[in-house]
């Protein structure tokens, strides 16, 4: 029997910086204290309560990466004191590319997992073998408008999570076109992922043909 056959297949490395372009929802939300209570039994202990309730879900169609194309859907629960500064990190996040999970958490201690997605138009489905984790569907209102992360500060796009016993800080970019959407339909399985929409929906957009900057991450000791 030839065992290299049955060898299991080993990511290839695609170490930062990376570029990726894509279509993707973001929706804001303010987070109530039971809520997070009951979310950061599922989170590093290490990363605390949140200092501030504001957080964001983000539901992406990359279809340009260094590891390909990948569909993601994330959680930032809100924003974290990290020594004496104040970033937002990512909790919960799934995506459709194996490769992505490695590397994500590689290059920057993101903290992926990997599942199935279906996306038509405004209708975007993750799922896994076991359950839907999430069924959202949204509707477009108004006109596009050109957005560029320059004019958000950086230390509210400065994304930190914890790896090995460091903090990896990363200041991510970004333009685009957005467009405000109204959430339509969502149902999620709190058993995959926490139940956003019990959050208040602060604002939703729907941001087109993006570029996203993802620089080398900066170390920093606990």
């Amino acid at each position: 029997m030839d065992m290299a056959l049955s060898a299991p297949v080993v990511p290839t490395a695609a170490p930062p910086p990376w570029r990726l372009r894509g279509d993707g929802y973001i929706l804001f939300y303010r987070f109530n204290r039971h809520l997070l209570d009951i979310w950061q039994q599922h989170y590093p202990a290490k990363l605390g309560f949140p200092a501030l309730r504001f957080g964001a879900v983000m539901a992406v169609d990359y279809w340009d990466s260094p590891v390909g194309p990948y569909r993601e859907l994330l959680l930032i629960p809100g924003i974290f004191r990290f020594g004496f500064g104040l970033h937002p990190s990512i909790t919960h996040i799934y995506v459709s590319s194996q490769e992505s999970v490695v590397n994500g958490f590689r290059n920057w201690g993101i903290p992926k997992q990997r599942c199935d997605f279906d996306h038509d138009h405004n209708h975007f489905i993750a799922r896994n073998e076991k359950l839907t984790i999430a069924d959202l569907q949204f509707k477009t209102v108004g006109p596009q408008f050109p957005v560029n992360t320059k004019l958000v500060p950086g230390l509210w796009r400065t994304l930190c999570h914890l790896k090995d016993g460091q903090r990896m800080k990363t200041t991510v970019g970004g333009s685009g076109r957005a467009q405000m959407v109204k959430l339509t339909h969502a149902k999620v399985d709190h058993g995959g992922f926490p139940d956003f929409t019990r959050g208040t929906l602060l604002g939703a957009w729907k941001i087109t043909d993006f570029e996203l900057f993802f620089p080398p991450a900066r170390l920093q000791p606990l």
